[in-house]
């Protein structure tokens, strides 16, 4: 279990409340590791000039889309038409779609929730009212920086629009290694975290190693930007 961590209003405050598409965040996350992230993330050719944080039509030309339908889960996305849908053991998994390869992947998870429960807790923690929001950064703050394959949070907590609602954005490093299917390997999570009254959405865009962040970006765009909620299921802000 997770342990406790009690945020203030005051932080709350702090944290930027945005809403645009997620390409602007994209590309910030992107020029922040041309400014830093060789140091962190060390491949061949680092000698090289920084390329542009945008990705140009040669490195990330517009691909094909295919649509992923799940009615009784209530969502629909779209991802390349050269991934393929992958399953998982992990029931709360509702959909996974990757490179031939394995590194480039995109993935949906849909946790069982209880939102009055835990704003009350929330609630009883801080002292005062909280909001749907706050128990948003809250927990995710919790699960993304005491993951155990985080490295380092690059960028977050972000509140951006997504699926109809707000909901949390990070984009942080992590070790491929920890499941034994990328030896050695580090990797880039852009993940996005949305709260309903009894489930939360998670998203989850994965490029292995770091540098395919970049030539993904718009890629990567396209598939958040494509995820719908078919039905709406509580408020979600």
């Amino acid at each position: 279990m997770l342990p406790d961590m009690a945020l203030t209003k005051m932080s709350y405050a702090r944290l930027a409340v945005i809403g645009v598409s997620g390409a602007v965040f994209l590309a910030a996350i992107l020029m922040a590791g041309m400014l830093f992230g060789h140091a962190a993330f060390p491949t061949p050719g680092d000698a090289s000039p920084a390329v542009s944080p945008t990705p140009s039509p040669q490195q990330s030309p517009r691909v094909e889309f295919v649509e992923f339908r799940d009615e009784q889960a209530g969502f629909k996305i779209s991802y390349p038409a050269t991934w393929g849908p992958r399953s998982s053991s992990d029931p709360e998994v509702a959909f996974l779609a990757s490179s031939v390869d394995d590194q480039s992947s995109a993935l949906v998870r849909i946790t069982p929730f209880d939102r009055q429960q835990a704003l009350q807790r929330l609630e009883e923690e801080l002292g005062q009212e909280a909001t749907t929001l706050d128990l948003n950064l809250q927990l995710t703050e919790q699960r993304v920086r005491n993951g155990e394959s985080v490295q380092e949070v690059l960028l977050g907590p972000k509140i951006v629009d997504f699926a109809g609602g707000r909901a949390s954005y990070y984009v942080y490093s992590f070790d491929a290694s920890q499941d034994g299917s990328q030896n050695g390997q580090t990797g880039v999570h852009a993940q996005y975290f949305l709260f309903e009254e009894d489930r939360m959405i998670t998203l989850v865009l994965q490029a292995i190693p770091p540098s395919e962040f970049t030539r993904l970006a718009s890629t990567f765009d396209r598939i958040a930007q494509s995820f719908e909620r078919l039905s709406s299921q509580g408020s979600s802000s």
